[in-house]
């Protein structure tokens, strides 16, 4: 895991490099949307997300670009995640992510786990979708 200064954010990115490299974040938030800002380095990565249901039942659920169907197995699934060349902005609607691979209601994110190779620029969460232009200018994938 290395901090670069990344010329088109104007502002440092975490580059994740190489075979089992992870940034692990915990967190409890319930907010809705959960934004990722990731720039594909051509190499295979995945984010996995570890959601709580109303009922306190924890689900994991990944999304890379090394799948290529949706696979729900009990309490885990997994989803293709498109990168294209440059940033990413990335919104989850968790909620509706919750809904469609495990039919549960959401109550809170735990953890974000994301496996290398990608460079992360931000990762955050927010109360309703916004465009990335709508966003205040430090958290804008373009500036």
């Amino acid at each position: 895991m290395v901090l670069v200064d990344d010329p088109e954010l104007c502002c440092e990115a975490v580059d994740l490099l190489g075979a089992g490299v992870q940034l692990v974040i915990a967190v409890k938030c319930s907010l809705p949307y959960l934004v990722l800002q990731l720039r594909d380095m051509d190499r295979f990565t995945s984010v996995q997300l570890t959601l709580v249901d109303t009922n306190k039942r924890v689900r994991r659920y990944t999304i890379g670009n090394k799948q290529t169907m949706v696979r729900v197995k009990g309490d885990s699934a997994t989803a293709p995640l498109l990168l294209v060349p440059g940033w990413n902005y990335i919104p989850l609607h968790l909620p509706s992510v919750m809904q469609a691979a495990f039919g549960a209601d959401f109550a809170y994110c735990k953890e974000i786990v994301i496996t290398s190779t990608v460079r992360v620029g931000r990762i955050f969460f927010q109360d309703e979708m916004y465009e990335d232009a709508q966003l205040p200018s430090f958290l804008r994938t373009l500036k």
